[in-house]
């Protein structure tokens, strides 16, 4: 072999595949999938064999943005580039990821809402609250973009910052939704808010977390924390000892509990969700302008009533939820008989964490995707086993975890490379009008309790989705199940959304009386 042979090969080899994100058409069916590969070249190759069975004509590839010089690719290792570490945390990916999810996919912000049949005090809840910024440093903290590693930065002005809040009304309600309207600015609000809305005989408590800091398993703890705070203070001999924050953030311990020691090296792009199908929640436009959240409920009664009856299939609460959600989509958007269409499954990934952690605020959520097809007169029960089925596959694989290293991976990007990644997704989710719906069951609210005052009702509303976006979210207090749909009101008709609640609850009540 020539020198310049061997010059040409090695050449060859050291010269990094290019990278980016594409989307892959059936031309025929109008379905389409929506990726990003480390090496773009190769995955475009595993789409060939399809090519030549089905005929050239029938698909297209479209490269949305490719990453092909060394200088652009993001940077594998992390490399720190923060002012000063000792006032500053990194942004992990699931961080990142959510932070730019409020310019290209939702209002990024959940609201853990508590009723209590008396009135706290409030001069202890706002001292409670500045406490619990020292216990949970990230909630002291504003986001930075940083072209290359964006971080949180200690804040220097908390003494200034209106943590917690009172308002006194004889219309808590309509209170409590303009207050979950409001919007978040990540860069300058602070991580977590407190209001309470006062009635004569009742305070409604509303948490808002930034999802940048926090998933909703992490707001979940950081109620239970502020209660366990407040409780304190009101103790005359106050103990010692808080329930610890626990300060690994990252996913680092959930790869180790699946034996994963290099992400980089599991990385898998083919295990990632099926291809995106022409389906969503029916919308009108995508001005993401004026929020509204619709909420409907099964009491501790009905909702037992639902675990008995999933027991009985071998199914649990979320299938049964699951399958309601299908059901009442598929009769919404008249979805043909025979057609799979997925839903995206949120899961908290802190069950996995050692069994002594404390307190993790933090993002540590991933999802997986059913495949579901429409099946005219079919009944709840046969709907659920499929369900079911699905679901528990999906489990027993771990189809979590691609979705987790694809944001550890992210958090390795430049940052501008991930905001372009994020603004072309979004591009061709408004082109295409088709979302792949999200289910986000929060799960059980344990009691929350300030001081001998435990919260009667309880539940948590998830981000408003921009459309044709949609989520549903579930959460479970005292047994009550309360589900909740948040959307833009100038995109999605309220209309729409009370009438999808309107069938999910009565195949599920239909199946509380069987």
């Amino acid at each position: 072999m020539s020198d310049r042979r061997k010059e040409l090969k090695l050449a060859y080899k050291l010269t990094p595949p290019p990278m980016g994100v594409y989307r892959f058409k059936n031309n025929k069916t109008g379905k389409f999938l929506i990726g990003s590969s480390m090496n773009l070249t190769g995955r475009i190759n595993s789409f060939r064999p399809n090519w030549k069975r089905n005929g050239l004509i029938n698909y297209s590839l479209t490269v949305i943005t490719a990453i092909t010089s060394k200088k652009e690719r993001p940077q594998l290792m992390k490399t720190n580039h923060l002012p000063d570490t000792s006032e500053n945390l990194p942004a992990h990916g699931q961080d990142i990821f959510n932070y730019l999810a409020g310019a290209y996919a939702s209002n990024h912000q959940l609201n853990l809402v508590l009723t209590f049949n008396t009135h706290l005090q409030e001069n202890l809840l706002a001292r409670a609250v500045r406490i619990t910024l020292d216990l949970a440093p990230i909630l002291s903290c504003r986001f930075v973009e940083h072209p290359v590693s964006s971080y949180f930065k200690h804040r220097d002005d908390l003494s200034t910052l209106d943590l917690c809040s009172i308002c006194e009304t004889e219309t808590p309600e309509e209170k409590l939704r303009e207050y979950i309207a409001l919007e978040l600015d990540s860069q300058y609000d602070p991580m977590v808010q407190v209001i309470i809305l006062r009635s004569p005989e009742h305070d409604v408590l509303c948490i808002k977390m930034d999802h940048t800091a926090s998933d909703a398993g992490g707001l979940k703890e950081y109620a239970y924390l502020l209660a366990e705070v407040y409780s304190q203070l009101l103790c005359t001999t106050p103990s010692d000892t808080i329930t610890p924050v626990n300060r690994e953030r990252d996913c680092s311990q959930i790869f180790k509990h699946f034996g994963i020691d290099n992400p980089l090296q599991a990385w898998d792009p083919s295990q990632l969700p099926p291809p995106q199908y022409p389906w969503a929640f029916p919308s009108i436009d995508h001005h993401n302008r004026h929020p509204a959240f619709i909420t409907n409920r099964l009491s501790a009664k009905q909702f037992l009533s639902l675990q008995a009856y999933a027991k009985s299939y071998g199914a649990t609460i979320n299938d049964i939820l699951l399958t309601a959600f299908y059901r009442a989509l598929f009769k919404l958007t008249r979805t043909l008989e025979g057609e799979p269409r997925p839903i995206s499954v949120s899961v908290d990934l802190r069950r996995h964490l050692p069994k002594n952690s404390t307190h993790v605020i933090a993002n540590l959520s991933s999802s997986f995707t059913t495949l579901i097809s429409s099946m005219n007169k079919e009944s709840f029960s046969s709907t659920l086993t499929r369900v079911a089925q699905s679901t528990t596959e999906l489990k027993q694989t771990n189809a979590v975890i691609p979705l987790a290293i694809f944001f550890e991976l992210l958090g390795n990007w430049k940052f501008t490379e991930a905001q372009a990644w994020f603004n072309a997704v979004r591009r061709l989710t408004i082109d295409a009008n088709s979302s792949t719906p999200i289910f986000s069951n929060i799960g059980v609210i344990n009691p929350v309790s300030f001081g001998e005052h435990t919260a009667t009702a309880g539940y948590v509303v998830t981000p408003a989705i921009f459309a044709p976006g949609f989520m549903l979210g579930a959460s479970t207090y005292k047994q009550e199940l309360t589900l909740v749909a948040n959307v833009f009101t100038s995109d999605i008709a309220l209309t729409f959304v009370q009438e999808f609640l309107s069938s999910m609850m009565t195949d599920l009540k239909t199946v509380i009386l069987t």
